[in-house]
């Protein structure tokens, strides 16, 4: 037969479990392209988007270089976005996946797409 010191005894365990459990919210997540998503500058949930296909790096390159996008430095562009902040657009570069299909880049340019600079440089 159980006690009743032993029910509030369990009674106290199970709401301090349950209070621990809540206060535990997950931290951000690094991304597999090693960003974390940090900060919107704006939210947009509609857009249109135009995907230009580089036929390959070298291409892309040019690309990136003609557009002004950054690269960090000793790195090449995986995919960029440039975003048009006077309506509801967006045009994301990248590769053809039949060259090089990482489909972690066109996630991430659609993120810029939906929130602008939201992440600084990758963090290790």
């Amino acid at each position: 037969m159980l006690t009743a010191n032993w029910k509030l005894h369990t009674r106290i365990f199970i709401f301090l479990a349950t209070i621990m459990l809540a206060s535990c919210e997950p931290g951000p997540q690094k991304g597999k392209d090693g960003y974390y998503f940090e900060q919107e500058t704006f939210v947009r949930h509609q857009f249109t988007v135009a995907i230009v296909v580089a036929k390959d790096q070298k291409e892309l390159n040019e690309l990136a270089k003609a557009n002004g996008a950054y690269i960090p430095e000793g790195r090449e562009a995986g995919a960029f976005a440039r975003l048009d902040l006077t309506k509801p657009h967006c045009t994301i570069f990248t590769i053809d996946p039949r060259e090089i299909y990482i489909p972690e880049f066109l996630g991430h340019e659609l993120t810029h797409c939906m929130y602008g600079n939201w992440h600084r440089e990758p963090q290790k």
